[in-house]
């Protein structure tokens, strides 16, 4: 299969969603209606239970689509289409730089937390702040590729500056398991 091939599909999809999510809602409002599920009709009704104007329909898919997405939006039904969605998006960090996060009460308290879990030591050379070595908490899998994980500490290691940035964020070796079963 194509990726055009793919897209379509998921836009089919999606677009199915749209109108079952559009359609509940119209019977809510009215149950001695009938709607039928022709894009044209249902979105017809919608826009006039809104108040909006009815120009017709762009007969494209994310034309369909965006009108659903309009009279979603404006519903307030956003989180049902969220919560039907089977594909999960991969969530990925704001706009703003992780820097902002690194700011942050929650990661400030998570990584003494860590640190303190991991005895106060490199888990990778076991140096430690008495030897002179800066400690920092360190995400197995990396921030940018990973956001959702960026507060687990199942995701996160102590390691002291020289090893972290030696580590970098293309290797995700744990350094938390022995050495023996790391192989």
């Amino acid at each position: 299969m194509t990726a055009k091939n793919k897209h379509l599909k998921k836009m089919e999809r999606k677009l199915e969603l749209q109108r079952s999510i559009v359609v509940d809602w119209l019977k809510e409002i009215d149950r001695n209606i009938q709607y039928d599920t022709a894009d044209n009709l249902v979105l017809q009704a919608a826009y006039l239970r809104l108040g909006w104007n009815w120009k017709g329909l762009k007969p494209t898919l994310h034309g369909v689509s965006g009108a659903y997405g309009s009279v979603i939006g404006r519903v307030g039904l956003k989180e049902k289409l969220l919560s039907a969605k089977t594909v999960k998006a991969k969530v990925k960090p704001p706009k703003s730089k992780p820097a902002n996060f690194y700011k942050s009460y929650e990661w400030r308290k998570l990584r003494y937390q860590v640190i303190k879990r991991d005895g106060g030591r490199c888990l990778m050379c076991g140096s430690a702040p008495e030897d002179g070595a800066v400690l920092n908490v360190d995400h197995i899998k990396p921030l940018r590729a990973n956001w959702s994980l960026r507060l687990d500490p199942t995701n996160l290691q102590t390691l002291c500056g020289i090893c972290n940035h030696g580590k970098g964020n293309w290797d995700e070796t744990d350094w938390r398991v022995s050495k023996g079963e790391r192989g």
